[in-house]
């Protein structure tokens, strides 16, 4: 794996959020489709940048035409280079954009968690001689948001909006629901999936956001969804077939919120039996809602009369057509079953014909589909009877649950005698039977064969999907024939994929069917129900599954031991799990060498991730040299990785684990390089990291890359800078669940206000970290938080809180004496000791700190020891031997430019900047001045009294200073670029380098701070 840092990074890049680019060194940003963005690109100075999104990759250019500029896409592919037109600078939008990338790319990509059922994604076929019902559509085309179609079964609901969808001008899709879509994620995976089909750069983004390995809260996918929905210029509908199989209230609930939010080109067409537990009368009395009703359904006397002549070719009496209308209330399916039984048959009246007994829709069908069995060939009942357990057919699947091979042409000659039998895709590949034909021939189906008989078809349909590479259908059909052995040994085979796709809901399902017995004798299905109740934080609860694993690996047989090691190894990674989410640091990275040295080599992913883990565990710990040594191990497991998914065989949710994995390995690579103290090198790979993991939708390596990120600029004083990327990070970690980066970024975020003299705000945010990390399984990251809560409030003057804290550190004796990331507890203490004047138990500490820390290269943890000493030494007026030793922090810092670490610790350290100020040279004298500049030096300090290059590090150029002038004037930014006579955007540009160089962040800071160099003249 290459790391490569953009540090020389010329050309600006682009993603879908933001527009970043360099002047001076720094590092600026505009939000796409802003203001100033658009101000970007009308300056002539820019003319070049980089776009990347999910849908591809372009370079765009600005071109001269005709005495006007223009933008254009390039993208270089097999050799050649496409090109496509973006325009003017004021029609360069997102939507347009994304449009353009797709275009060179192609097709845009998306990845996909789990085999679909391309079936379910099809406009159901329509049969060649049917009743058409134009009449009806135009309900449909009054474009309200939500059109209910209702109705029981049988009534053509599904046929006549298949007929109205096919007439359709505008994108149209559409999903045939189960009751297998239940599960949120996989119910909106198919759904988005459909919409995909026919909106694909509107959906991508959400497509990806859902299948991120992560789980991102539905909500987040959702607005996601309906920001892109806003980019639609025509009407988009989806069709959800069977809605009424949807009995999860959160899948309603969700739906519910995307109708209210969406925009009017958007519609929902809902197909069900029953009314959906969803606000249809708000939505009614709204105008938004269109329903289609048993009435509006039901076949007239001229539809019964066309059904009968046209499709069913019979020519029956007027009188026989009045009576089955009368008897069937337009019940198009009763009109077919009673054309099934007529046909063969002499002219029959109604009385000769059916049995006045009946009464209801069912009984209707039931009797109808009785006397249609017994009109057909033997060897069709038996196939009926045999295939009536499937959801859906093709001729394979029927072959082998048959087990007859003459099963050709079945499916076809059903359709075309009309036996209830539905086309799924145009091909003519897959078939459904009508639910209510389909019960009505299983109810025969166990009359005739009994349970067994049908368990015995449910087992050859479970074979052949598992064959076909359909596990979830082979699963479901296994527990149907209650062949709990075959089920569990299937579950155990795809169990693991099953978790690390946050299918949770399917996998509990399906072993909370299993008998405790057959879970209880399979170290696998003990592993998935033990990770199942880990992912829940039930930490305890999942010892039991543990300790049955431990009885069932001491049973194995000698042959077993390679079987046996793979269980064991991942038993360690499990338990690893666990310590590390009791912060139990020592016992996890104990427990990962383990499990590394029992996997074998083909457990590439599991392998992979607990790498990471022991990487990550190392740099948590601090010790930066095994941290070193377990990356470079990481990395190598991560190639075996990637080269084993490259096969066709793997699951495209394991190659998208795999790139988010990646793309934690260089998160873990940044916070070393952090840890290890080389800051330009851990801030250019978080920026890379970063623009890698928005492009993918990875919102958790996101949310740490901007917490990091944020870290190293408040280091460097980049206040404003810092303070986006942080709020950043926390947004995409409140959407993903990432508390415990939530809980960083609060900590980091409290500095920053504190920093920019925000103290009561400063306290409230570090009151929300400690909040958060109270609600964590870890005791560890608690005391983290409560370590940084008591250093700021030390820093506010409010000594007594601090000592609190530090009473209860001590009291309980460093309980994680391996876990301290720089150190914080210990050097905080530190801090308190000093205030309080203890300065020999400080000097202890901090001699007793500092070896070990050099040891282990933590070097900012070295540069604040060196830095505390000298404070230490100089509240005790020892001032030479202080001098000396902050000389020593100060070489460490220079290169990384440490700002933060020394100007937080106010006026002590900022007269002992002055006075060794005239004793250092060149490079290390600058760096004090800058220290100095930044620091707010005692009133009773002049410029005069230090060297003249204080007063300015780098000077402000002469037109920098009649800016800064007229600023102080009172004069605006439009007013001063009129007074000079230059565009506006220069003067910004004029201020931000006025900015960098005095070292503000604002307007009213910049004219002070000039006052007090004598830059301006005081009023």
């Amino acid at each position: 794996m290459v790391f490569r840092a953009i540090s020389h990074r010329t050309t600006p890049i682009c993603d879908t959020e933001w527009l970043e680019y360099t002047i001076n060194g720094r590092i600026q940003r505009v939000a796409v489709e802003s203001r100033a963005w658009y101000e970007w690109l009308h300056a002539p100075a820019h003319t070049a940048f980089a776009f990347m999104c999910s849908s591809g990759t372009f370079t765009a250019r600005r071109e001269a035409r005709r005495a006007r500029a223009y933008w254009y896409a390039y993208r270089k592919k097999a050799g050649k280079i496409a090109k496509v037109y973006l325009g003017s600078a004021e029609q360069l939008t997102l939507e347009r954009l994304i449009r353009a990338a797709a275009t060179l790319a192609k097709q845009p990509s998306v990845p996909v968690p789990t085999p679909l059922l391309h079936t379910k994604l099809s406009i159901p076929a329509v049969r060649s001689r049917f009743v058409s019902r134009r009449s009806i559509f135009t309900v449909f085309n009054q474009m309200l948001p939500l059109t209910l179609v209702s109705a029981s079964a049988g009534f053509g609901k599904t046929t006549l909006i298949a007929e109205w969808a096919r007439t359709q001008p505008y994108p149209l899709a559409w999903l045939t629901l189960d009751s297998n879509d239940n599960e949120p994620s996989r119910f909106w995976g198919y759904s988005l999936t459909a919409l995909h089909m026919v909106a694909p750069l509107l959906t991508t983004e959400a497509l990806a956001l859902l299948h991120a390995p992560q789980a991102i809260d539905l909500s987040f996918v959702l607005t996601n969804l309906i920001n892109n929905l806003m980019l639609l210029n025509q009407p988009l509908t989806l069709v959800l077939d069977d809605y009424h199989t949807i009995n999860n209230q959160a899948i309603h609930n969700q739906l519910t919120w995307l109708l209210d939010h969406a925009p009017q080109a958007f519609r929902l067409v809902l197909i069900s039996r029953t009314e959906p537990p969803m606000p249809l009368a708000r939505w009614q009395a709204a105008g938004r809602l269109n329903t289609i009703l048993v009435d509006e359904l039901r076949f007239n006397n001229s539809d019964i009369h066309r059904f009968f002549h046209t499709t069913m070719q019979l020519d029956l009496a007027a009188d026989v057509l009045a009576s089955l209308a009368a008897r069937t209330e337009g019940w198009i399916a009763g009109l077919q079953l009673a054309a099934l039984s007529l046909q063969g048959q002499p002219e029959l009246t109604m009385s000769e014909g059916l049995d006045s007994s009946v009464s209801n829709q069912r009984a209707l069908f039931d009797y109808f589909s009785h006397e249609v069995l017994q009109q057909q060939p033997s060897a069709i009942q038996q196939f009926l009877l045999q295939t009536a357990i499937l959801d859906q057919l093709c001729e394979p699947l029927c072959a082998a649950v048959t087990d007859h091979g003459a099963t050709a042409g079945m499916l076809d000659y059903l359709e075309r005698s009309h036996l209830f039998v539905v086309a799924l895709d145009r091909k003519h590949h897959w078939y459904r039977y009508h639910q209510l034909f389909r019960e009505s021939l299983l109810h025969h189906a166990k009359q005739q064969w009994g349970a067994a008989g049908i368990a015995q078809l449910h087992k050859r349909a479970s074979c052949w999907f598992e064959q076909a590479g359909y596990p979830a259908e082979a699963i479901n059909h296994a527990l149907a024939a209650a062949d709990f052995e075959r089920a569990g040994r299937l579950i155990a085979k795809i169990g693991f994929r099953m978790l690390w796709r946050g299918e949770h809901t399917i996998l509990k399902g399906w072993l909370h069917a299993l008998p405790a017995t057959i879970i209880e004798h399979n170290a696998y299905l003990c592993l998935w129900s033990a990770w199942l109740l880990v992912e829940q934080n039930q930490l305890e609860a999942s010892g039991y599954y543990l300790s049955l694993i431990d009885e069932l690996l001491s049973h194995t047989m000698s042959d077993e031991a390679a079987e046996t090691r793979a269980i064991d190894g991942h038993r360690k990674a499990l338990q690893a799990s666990i310590a590390r989410r009791r912060g139990d640091m020592p016992t996890t990275l104990a427990l990962t060498h383990q499990a590394l040295n029992a996997l074998p080599r083909d457990s590439a992913l599991l392998r992979s991730m607990i790498t990471r883990n022991l990487c990550a565990g190392y740099i948590i710990s601090g010790d930066t040299v095994a941290a070193e040594a377990a990356l470079h191990q990481a990395l190598c497991e991560q190639e075996l990785l990637e080269a084993s998914i490259a096969s066709d065989h793997h699951h495209p949710s394991e190659r998208q684990h795999a790139h988010t994995i990646r793309l934690l390995l260089w998160i873990e690579t940044t916070s070393l390089r952090w840890l290890q103290g080389q800051f330009h090198a851990a801030a250019d790979l978080y920026r890379q990291t970063l623009h890698l993991a928005r492009e993918q939708h990875q919102h958790a390596v996101s949310a740490i890359a901007c917490v990091n990120l944020g870290q190293i600029l408040r280091q460097w004083n980049n206040l404003a800078e810092a303070r986006e990327y942080l709020q950043q990070g926390i947004g995409y970690s409140l959407n993903v669940g990432a508390d415990v980066t939530r809980r960083n970024g609060l900590i980091e975020l409290a500095r920053i206000q504190q920093a920019h003299g925000e103290p009561a705000q400063a306290l409230a945010t570090m009151a929300q970290a400690v909040a958060l990390a109270q609600t964590l399984p870890s005791p560890r990251g608690l005391l983290w938080a409560t370590t940084w809560q008591a250093r700021l409030q030390l820093a506010q003057g409010d000594l007594a809180a601090a000592t609190r804290w530090a009473q209860e550190y001590q009291r309980l004796a460093n309980p994680f004496p391996q876990f301290n990331i720089y150190d914080a507890e210990d050097l905080t203490l530190a801090r308190i000791l000093i205030a309080q004047g203890q300065h020999q138990q400080a000097s202890a500490l901090l001699e007793q700190l500092l070896p070990a820390y050099q040891a282990a290269g933590r070097l900012p943890s070295v540069i604040e020891v060196y830095l505390l000493q000298a404070l230490n030494l100089a509240a005790q007026q020892d001032w030479s031997v202080a001098g000396r030793v902050l000389i020593q922090a100060l070489r460490l810092a220079e290169p990384e430019n440490y700002l933060r670490l020394f100007v937080d610790e106010g006026p002590a350290l900022s007269n002992l900047l002055v006075q060794i100020e005239p004793q250092v040279q060149a490079t290390l004298r600058q760096y004090v001045q800058r220290l100095l500049v930044v620091c707010e030096l005692p009133r009773s300090t002049t410029p005069e009294q230090l060297s003249p290059i204080y007063r300015l590090i780098e000077p402000l150029s002469e037109r920098e200073l009649t800016v800064i002038r007229l600023l102080a004037a009172g004069f605006s930014n439009q007013e001063i670029a009129q007074q000079l006579v230059v565009t506006l955007n220069t003067i910004k540009t004029h201020l931000k380098n006025i900015y960098s160089k005095l070292a503000v962040t604002s307007r009213t800071q910049a004219i002070a701070r000039a006052r007090r160099l004598n830059l301006i003249a005081n009023p």
